[in-house]
């Protein structure tokens, strides 16, 4: 779950993005998949101390490390 996710230490987690039954129609009525998807969320400390969470399709920690992405 995303806001676990938030409120945890983790610097990277995969999660499970499910849409709802409302959210399933309206992907059939345009046409696209409206099937659960996998994301990796990325926490980011950034240099003027803010921190990001940011959301990627590679899910592969060995090709794109959590580092590579500050």
């Amino acid at each position: 779950m995303p806001h676990a996710f938030w409120t945890s230490d983790e610097t990277s987690e995969i999660v499970t993005l499910t849409p709802s039954a409302e959210q399933r129609r309206a992907c059939h009525d345009h046409g696209v998949a409206g099937e659960r998807i996998w994301v990796g969320l990325v926490r980011v400390h950034l240099k003027v101390g803010d921190t990001e969470v940011l959301a990627t399709s590679v899910l592969d920690e060995e090709r794109l490390p959590t580092r590579l992405f500050a």
